[in-house]
């Protein structure tokens, strides 16, 4: 268990990488929050075993508009009710443990539930508020200012700890008497940052056990954790679920704001090394050595972050992990239902490292996966070591016929919520044995790695849920129709894009007229997807009353805009008379169709309407438009046209090139316009449609 007294970089590692995982199962920042400050006042201990700990809290600002009742009547009574606007930054006590019974429910808290920061003047009446803020790297008008944009430059600060040493007598520390005297309160020790909202959160702990400064500074690191551990709340509820929700949501985090959390983590830890360098043994060379592994450890952190294919994670893990650390071969393997994934990066694939290679991935448990996974702990053997372990020996004198390789490094990857996903592991150090140092790099990109790995298993789950809700909302076969000949094909988009809401139609709506429709959703999710099967199944029933292009997309439009929602697609209709080839269209924002007739393609101008689901739009006009016998008439999505790094008009025009080609059916036409146009990478979802009138006396 941690002392504070004699906390180092194993013990900084170790409660970094439970305070990262404390969010999983929340669901809210209270949660998480309550988690965070329970791991620490219960983490902290003496070498006996007493806390060290008196009480620990954790703070966040909140807007005034987003606290409940009893809280906004708070800070009214705190600030005198003046100054405040619903935008006004509030310190919030989010979460408490502690000696006391009523240290362990922050609504029982007497003095310190909320202080608004609403002026220069309340915040300097509150003494360890306004010293909280001023260590932590801030001015007091930064908080005074509101907006998330802030969190954009306060994010590029460097924050202290906010640290005094001897709470007794401090002018910072309140209530020395029934609080400071009372419970033997030595120490006073804090640390947080900034939410992409822009909202500080903080972390404070008195303890009862002295705080020396090595300790104070190895505490960084550990706002970063804890941010990793919040920030999927940052957007959502901020309190229990049981509580009344706030009357204004919260900002939503900023994309990527998981990977921006993990860049500040890396830069922290760069910084703690190289104010702790001076203190180990061999200073110059280790602090040079340390200071280029964070370094690459920032930049392989933005590669890894950057994708969600989990080949593309694993070979830049690998990489990353041989060449950081200092090592001839690096693995990742990954638990799996039924085996192994795994991948291998070594200077040379000899004949040596191919066999020690197998030996680590014995399925059955008998490698060092075992050693790793079962305990979820580090392994670091020395040469000696490697060679005497009984699972090496095990292996056979087969691995003795070699020079022994300089010592085997293994982490494991580890979820959020502490089931094991894998192991990274280091075979044969380029220098020396791998130290404990190295140790510490390589979980810090575990912990990376994990995160990613998390990610990118979540992000496929919901791709493929999304992929198959999609495909099951679209029609599963065509209806027959005298007089025309219809196809229909649908390609979601390919790995590291989201499933959108791309659909299509055929409806036979009378003896001789049968409407064509094809839309895109705008947007990339399972919503986008759900809002899909929502137009459709709409459309049908609107054209089954009344089949007229204007009026279906008008009652459609009605059916979809709503002021709170800005869900809005592109679509075009199409209602063919089968037996003279008349054609009445309505093209909502939609690319305009393609006929292709002997040999030639072209465009057909239609009137273009604005998109499905602007309220206030008038009514939608009509094209009339002919589609002669033997011609086919083309419905598309945006997918199969555009491409990234050109115009529109260059996907229409290369469109137009390739239908120009009689072709003997609809289905053959639409297979060769995939595979010549996207082949195997398709960046967006396609969908196609096409209609063909036969000659008269054409059999279909």
């Amino acid at each position: 268990m941690p002392d504070l007294r004699a906390f180092g970089l194993t013990d900084m590692v170790a409660v970094s990488a439970a305070l990262r995982r404390a969010g999983a199962g929340a669901q809210s920042m209270e949660e998480a929050a309550e988690a965070v400050v329970r791991h620490l006042y219960d983490g902290l201990r003496e070498p006996e075993g007493d806390r060290q700990c008196v009480l620990a809290r954790f703070y966040r600002t909140v807007p005034l508009e987003a606290l409940d009742d009893d809280l906004r009547r708070l800070a009214e009574e705190a600030s005198g009710g003046d100054g405040l606007t619903p935008a006004t930054r509030c310190l919030t006590l989010l979460a408490t443990a502690g000696d006391e019974p009523a240290w362990n429910d922050r609504r029982r808290s007497t003095g310190h539930r909320v202080t608004p920061l609403a002026s220069e003047e309340i915040i300097a009446s509150f003494p360890m508020v306004s010293q909280l803020i001023r260590q932590f790297g801030l001015a007091t008008t930064d908080l005074l200012e509101t907006g998330a944009d802030l969190a954009m430059t306060l994010d590029e600060k460097t924050y202290n700890v906010f640290y005094v040493p001897n709470a007794v007598g401090s002018p910072h520390i309140p209530a020395q008497g029934e609080f400071v005297l009372a419970y033997g309160v030595q120490s006073v020790l804090g640390f947080g940052g900034m939410l992409p909202t822009g909202d500080l959160f903080a972390i404070v702990l008195f303890s009862r056990a002295p705080v020396p400064i090595d300790t104070a500074e190895l505490f960084a690191p550990l706002a970063l954790s804890v941010k990793v551990a919040v920030l999927p709340f940052t957007g959502g509820r901020i309190f229990r679920p049981t509580d009344t929700p706030p009357p204004h949501a919260v900002a939503p985090v900023r994309s990527g704001g998981q990977t921006s959390a993990i860049e500040q983590l890396l830069e922290v830890h760069e910084r703690t090394a190289a104010e702790q360098a001076s203190r180990l043994e061999e200073a110059h060379r280790l602090e040079h050595r340390r200071s280029h592994q964070l370094q690459a450890l920032a930049a392989a952190s933005v590669v890894i972050g950057s994708t969600l294919s989990m080949d593309e994670i694993l070979s830049h893990v690998t990489e990353q992990a041989r060449t950081i650390v200092g090592a001839h071969m690096a693995v990742v393997s990954l638990t799996a239902d039924q085996g192994w994934a795994q991948s291998i990066n070594t200077v040379s694939l000899s004949d040596r490292y191919a066999e020690y290679r197998d030996y680590d991935a014995q399925p059955d448990g008998s490698g060092i996966y075992a050693l790793v996974c079962d305990t979820n702990r580090p392994v670091r053997l020395t040469q000696e070591e490697l060679l005497a372990h009984p699972r090496w020996r095990g292996f056979g004198a087969e691995a003795h016929r070699h020079p022994p390789l300089r010592g085997w490094l293994a982490v494991p990857l580890v979820a959020r919520n502490g089931d094991n996903l894998g192991l990274l592991q280091l075979s044969d150090a380029v220098e020396g044995a791998f130290t404990a140092a190295d140790e510490a790099i390589l979980v810090q990109l575990a912990h990376l790695a994990s995160v990613s790995v998390e990610n990118a298993r979540a992000y496929a789950r919901e791709h493929d849920v999304a992929a198959v809700l999609q495909e099951s909302l679209l029609p599963q076969e065509l209806p027959r129709i005298d007089g025309i000949e219809v196809a229909a094909r649908y390609l979601p988009g390919t790995a590291g894009v989201d499933v959108g809401g791309d659909w299509y139609d055929v409806l036979s709506v009378s003896a001789t007229e049968v409407a064509l429709v094809i839309g895109d959703v705008v947007g990339h999710d399972i919503q986008a997807a759900t809002t899909m099967a929502r137009l459709r199944h709409a459309m049908q029933a609107f054209a089954s009353e009344d089949p007229s292009p204007a009026s279906v997309f008008g009652r459609l439009n009605r059916f979809v805009a709503r002021p709170d929602d800005d869900t809005f697609a592109t679509a075009i209709y199409l209602l063919l008379d089968t037996a003279t080839g008349t054609v009445r269209a309505v093209n909502a924002g939609h690319p305009p169709p393609l006929l292709v007739e002997g040999g030639q393609a072209r465009y057909l101008p239609t009137i273009t309407s604005p998109p499905i689901g602007l309220a206030g739009c008038g009514p939608f006009a009509e094209t009339e438009l002919t589609l002669p016998a033997e011609a086919t008439l083309l419905l598309y999505t945006d997918g199969l046209v555009e491409r990234r790094g050109e115009g529109l008009d260059m996907g229409l025009e290369r469109l137009r090139r390739l239908g120009e080609a009689p072709w003997a059916n609809t289905a053959g036409l639409l297979d060769h316009l995939l595979a010549a146009l996207r082949g195997s990478e398709r960046p967006d979802d396609i969908a196609l449609l096409a209609t063909r009138r036969p000659a008269p006396n054409e059999g279909i």
